[in-house]
Order: structure tokens, then C-alpha cells, then sequence
């Protein structure tokens, strides 16, 4: 069975350029027809990867999905950082608040009330 160069590179994952370097050097043989038989292919090559064509694609996908993980990534982080200026200005309307609360609490403490001239004499 033969094989064109451009199969070679498909079911072999093998750069053209490579391709034709072997086949001057000799280390890889070519037809008259210029394609090139199964057999030698394998034994130059090997048993060609079924996956190269798919491998590539999820390469392409991995590298979307890479990007877009990226970005979520760099969402969240704004996202996290808004939450802790929230968070922080919320301490401090909290610190405030008790602040005010204990400021209250001192002026509510009853004062002695003011005791009439006769009541100090007879003294109650």
C-alpha cells in the first residue's frame, strides 16, 4: 500500500519539512510515483498515532478552555477584591455603630437627683 507525504504528516503527526529531509538523507525511501510505501513509513516511523488528528483538536480546545478558565479566574479575583472593600467599609460602619452605642449608654446613666433642702436636713 502507498501513501502520499501529506497522509504521512496527517497519521504520523511528522512535519513535511522532517518528511523530505529523511527522504534525501535515505533515511526514509520514495517511489517513482513519489509516494511512499506503508511498510517504509513504519519502519522509519513506526505505527502511526491514531489520535493525532484528535490530540491536535484537543490541544485547540485545551487551549480555549485554558484561556477561558484564565479569565474566569481573573473575574473572580476583582470580584473577591470588591468583596473585601465591602467587607472592610461594613467593619468599619460596625466599629462606628458601637462607638455610638456605648456613647449612649454613658449619658443614660441616671445622675443623683437633687435633693431639697429639707429633705438633706431630715436626711430621708
Amino acid at each position: 500500500m502507498q501513501i502520499t507525504i501529506k497522509e504521512i504528516q496527517n497519521q504520523w503527526g511528522i512535519a513535511r519539512a522532517t518528511i523530505y529531509k529523511h527522504i534525501k538523507s535515505g533515511k526514509l525511501s520514495r517511489l517513482d510515483n513519489g509516494l511512499v510505501d506503508v511498510s517504509e513509513v513504519i519502519r522509519v516511523y513506526g505505527e502511526p498515532s491514531k489520535n493525532t488528528q484528535v490530540d491536535i483538536k484537543e490541544t485547540r480546545i485545551d487551549d480555549q478552555e485554558k484561556s477561558l478558565l484564565l479569565q474566569k479566574i481573573a473575574f473572580l479575583e476583582s470580584q473577591l477584591s470588591q468583596a473585601e472593600k465591602r467587607e472592610e467599609w461594613l467593619k468599619s460602619q460596625v466599629e462606628k455603630a458601637q462607638e455610638t452605642i456605648k456613647l449612649l449608654e454613658h449619658k443614660e446613666t441616671p445622675a443623683k437627683s437633687k435633693q431639697g433642702l429639707l429633705k438633706w436636713l431630715i436626711g430621708n
